[in-house]
């Protein structure tokens, strides 16, 4: 009579578990949905991306900025390359933007202001200090650089506030019928800082009711 062959009651330790797959999946599963909601999360720190894309400026020639100046270093130098070769610099990132504005002379020092719709720079805030974001994800476009540039110009402006060659900005709004004229002042003041603007170089003030400016914010920068 032929003997069956027993079965071992064990599995050899080099045999792959049949659950194996399935966890290694699920593992893969969690790590992206941490990585997913980290990226939502995420704010773009213009100090922080500067001096990287500062370097990578530097090793590959390339500008990633267009004319925007967004090196630290020697500002002070950066603002005296000609008289008002700042507020230049700033009008023209205004001018490639979609922002409608009108930029005003006020004196001889280099000391000028810029007028534009409050929506207009609500605008361009948000989108810097939050991102253009689609269905969670932030998207970096023309529009986004542009914005950037900007308020990266006017982070160098205001860098140094014990600098003579540094710029003031101040923010001013007309008083409406709201009694929200200070909040408002004040979510500017939080956004401009999440920029990298200066907070010891930033002002704000409400000026006498105007029908015809109400909608308006001007941005005076002196020195």
């Amino acid at each position: 009579m032929s003997k069956i062959a027993r079965q071992p009651d064990y599995i050899p330790k080099n045999q792959p578990s049949a659950n194996m797959p399935f966890l290694t999946l699920s593992i893969f599963i969690l790590l992206l949905a941490f990585f997913v909601v980290l990226n939502t999360n995420s704010d773009f720190e213009i100090k922080k991306a500067s001096p990287v894309l500062e370097s990578l400026e530097k090793q590959f020639a390339k500008k990633f900025w267009g004319p925007a100046k967004y090196s630290t270093e020697n500002s002070d130098k950066d603002k005296n390359i000609g008289e008002g070769s700042a507020k230049e610099i700033l009008e023209r990132l205004f001018a490639s933007s979609s922002i409608s504005f009108e930029l005003k002379k006020i004196d001889d020092s280099g000391n000028f202001v810029i007028l534009l719709k409050k929506n207009d720079f609500k605008r361009a805030l948000s989108q810097v200090t939050k991102g253009l974001k689609i269905q969670g994800h932030t998207q970096k476009g023309k529009v986004f650089e542009n914005y950037l540039n900007i308020f990266t110009q006017i982070s160098i402006m205001t860098s140094n506030a014990n600098s003579n060659n540094n710029y003031i900005m101040s923010v001013f709004i007309y008083k409406t019928n709201s009694n929200k004229n200070a909040e408002e002042l004040t979510n500017y003041k939080d956004m401009l800082i999440k920029t990298g603007v200066n907070k010891n170089s930033l002002a704000f003030g409400i000026k006498e009711k105007n029908t015809k400016k109400i909608n308006m914010v001007e941005l005076y920068f002196t020195r």
